[in-house]
């Protein structure tokens, strides 16, 4: 129920928000611009400050939620303090050691790593959707929000490289390599996002990257070979490949998800560029969204490929409402966007409600347990 709760009241008021806010894309560098006045501002920041304040206290609060949530405390915070830093980047361990040795508990490590996390990709979906009502209903009901209550580490490098994107927009290498640095500080995956910045200098060519991803499947095998030797030569995560991590099997529901908003971004997309509309944040989602779709594909190839997915899937929180601002007639707006409510939901309800994706239900709080989360070293 909980998520339930911040769903509605979260996206009601970006909604607010929405209402009031009065802005237009800058075809140039894709950012936005704000046009309205210095007190109704004031009031924009103080409802997205709420919607912060509603997406991080039950992140922060909770116990025993989330399959890593026992896996920090016992294993990997007591292994790294005890001077075993195997797996644990740089700025984590900040993390860590500010929690647990000065603060002397574990619960703030929870709540330090959701307020990082949560001012990156909030600061991104205000500095690039026209709609920070879908930024965050997308944000929950693709299950990202819970699935940073596991992988939270990774999901911090997420959000820097989330928020970074503006640099790839603006072609600003340099700002652009200084923040994956940061990432990578939290998780070393996020070197994948080094080559990223190249997506800029790319045109937007729909035939030729639908005709790369169908012809992704009978390839996938190669990619898989190409996969191994790239992570190989980075040394991550090949131990994955022949483990019980590799399953062999489709993110269907990923698959679907990844398949419709690419369609639509093409159809969408395409329309703006005979009418030379586009904006380069425009052309650098839609590859960020192929990507997606690339993976999802690959899928069955790619060990533990759903923590690659949500390396660029997240991007429709901005994709989205931007696409739909585009679409030509009033009806067309409502029923696609009926059309994206019912799929998102569709999604939420059955990773989180159905199959309990990453142990996120029951939902707990430590004041429910009566319990202190003490040192474990």
């Amino acid at each position: 129920m909980i998520y339930i709760i911040m769903l509605i009241s979260a996206t009601f008021l970006g909604m607010i928000i929405d209402s009031q806010r009065k802005e237009t894309m800058n075809i140039n560098d894709g950012s936005i611009i704000q046009t309205t006045d210095t007190s109704r501002k004031a009031g924009q920041l103080l409802l997205l400050l709420i919607i912060f304040l509603i997406l991080l206290i039950p992140a922060a609060i909770r116990f025993n939620v989330g399959t890593d949530y026992q896996s920090y405390i016992n294993d990997q915070i007591p292994r790294m303090l005890s001077g075993d830093n195997t797996g644990f980047e740089p700025l984590y361990r900040v993390i860590a050691y500010f929690s647990v040795v000065i603060l002397h508990n574990y619960q703030w490590l929870y709540v330090f790593t959701h307020l990082i996390l949560l001012v990156f990709i909030l600061k991104f979906v205000d500095d690039n959707s026209t709609s920070i009502a879908w930024g965050v209903f997308i944000f929950i009901t693709i299950t990202f929000y819970n699935t940073s209550l596991n992988m939270m580490r990774q999901s911090i490098a997420i959000c820097v490289f989330l928020y970074a994107i503006k640099y790839i927009v603006q072609r600003r290498l340099f700002i652009y390599l200084f923040w994956v640095i940061v990432a990578c500080g939290f998780h070393k995956s996020a070197v994948i996002f080094v080559p990223i910045y190249l997506i800029t200098y790319l045109k937007f060519k729909p035939k030729l990257t639908s005709l790369l991803l169908v012809s992704a499947l009978p390839l996938a095998y190669v990619i898989r070979k190409l996969t191994f030797y790239t992570l190989s030569a980075l040394n991550l995560y090949v131990g994955y490949f022949n483990s019980g991590f590799d399953t062999g099997k489709l993110t269907t529901v990923f698959l679907i998800c990844n398949a419709i908003v690419y369609i639509f971004s093409v159809i969408v997309l395409s329309r703006q560029s005979k009418l030379r509309a586009l904006s380069r944040l425009d052309i650098v989602s839609f590859y960020l969204e192929a990507l997606a779709l690339l993976v999802c594909i690959t899928s069955a190839q790619i060990p533990l490929s759903a923590r690659i997915i949500w390396m660029f899937m997240p991007i429709q929180m901005v994709l989205i409402p931007n696409l739909l601002r585009k679409v030509d007639s009033k009806s067309n707006y409502i029923s696609m966007s009926f059309l994206f409510i019912i799929m998102y939901i569709a999604i939420f309800i059955q990773q989180i409600y159905i199959n309990n994706y990453g142990a996120t239900l029951p939902y707990h709080t430590i004041f429910n347990e009566l319990v202190e989360i003490k040192m474990k070293f």
